[in-house]
């Protein structure tokens, strides 16, 4: 037994620095050796996961189980693959079972917060992020995805807060610059909004959020001309990008630019008829009072299920309702 666990000890060791070809030889070693090393299958597993292998991985996950059912790590290796999977009933069972077999792990709270967020059970999801933070504080990335949840959720104040907590251990982790930039945008403080938001283009200059957002602030401030450059850079930038393409039209529509708009939207509507740009395709052709055609494509609009049927059925009672 002492030989077959220097098999799996190697493997893990070689997987440790980066080697994951000689960690799944040691490993296969391990379990040609003993067919019942629970530990090797496991690792095993989560090692073909990374190269890709998920039907591999799992099989492999549940021979493990079945050896040793109250392996914590391997219900959570198999919760994190199924919730990969969206088969969500299945990843809850063996993330849960995990968190009973180790109640103290950051990595559980951490799969548990990410299938609250695809069940969207968003105050559970606060809850694991905020238990899986205190487990392992010096991850980064948790702390984001927690910052940006609770600024989903509408909760300004917290939400400023964590981004600020993360920016004042990293002055350049660009999505907390970011995230101060909207809250405070959020809160109408639109020079400290375009003050992160400039930070962030620093580091990253493509950075399409950050750049749409400055481009928000400019026209909060009555500063049209900086936001509508703010956009064509992006397009610049992102050259097809449907969306953004699309959002530069509904800005040039606001100025008064309807023909410019119009154009911007048949480009779109060309490749992908994209549910934004077929509403406002419909507001442009009211505007240039082809109501027939206008009609027919909000109309259309209103009857299938996407963000904007309820804009295009709105728009009909306003402006078609006799």
């Amino acid at each position: 037994m002492e030989v077959l666990d220097t098999f799996n000890n190697q493997g893990v060791k070689s997987f440790l620095e980066g080697n994951l070809e000689n960690a799944e030889i040691a490993y296969r070693k391990a379990i040609e050796e003993d067919t019942e090393n629970s530990s090797a299958m496991n690792n095993l597993g989560f090692l073909l996961v990374r190269q890709g292998k998920p039907d591999e991985a799992k099989k492999l996950f549940l021979q493990s189980l079945a050896i040793n059912s109250e392996s914590d790590s391997t219900h959570l290796n198999i919760g994190n693959l199924y919730l990969s999977e969206n088969d969500l009933k299945s990843s809850q069972y063996h993330l849960e079972k995990s968190l009973s077999l180790n109640p103290d792990s950051a990595f559980v709270f951490e799969g548990l917060a990410r299938l609250y967020l695809k069940l969207q059970k968003y105050e559970e999801a606060v809850v694991a992020l905020e238990r899986s933070i205190e487990l392992n504080p010096g991850n980064t990335d948790l702390k984001t995805t927690y910052a940006s949840l609770l600024l989903s959720l509408g909760m300004i104040d917290k939400s400023t807060e964590a981004f600020y907590e993360i920016f004042l251990s990293d002055p350049e982790e660009t999505e907390a610059l970011i995230g101060i930039g909207i809250t405070s945008f959020i809160k109408k403080d639109f020079n400290v909004a375009q003050n992160f938001l400039k930070r962030a283009l620093a580091i990253e200059p493509e950075n399409k959020k950050a750049r749409q957002n400055l481009a928000n602030c400019y026209f909060s401030m009555n500063e049209g001309e900086k936001g509508l450059k703010e956009y064509e850079r992006i397009l610049m930038l992102y050259p097809d990008d449907l969306e953004a393409k699309t959002d530069l039209a509904v800005i040039h529509l606001s100025l008064g630019n309807t023909d410019l708009a119009h154009k911007y939207i048949r480009e779109v509507l060309c490749i992908e008829a994209l549910p934004k740009a077929v509403y406002y395709e419909g507001v442009i052709l009211h505007l240039k009072k082809d109501f027939v055609n206008a009609h027919r494509i909000l109309e259309d609009l209103s009857k299938t299920e996407h963000s904007y049927q309820r804009k295009a059925f709105e728009y009909l009672n306003q402006y078609f309702e006799n």
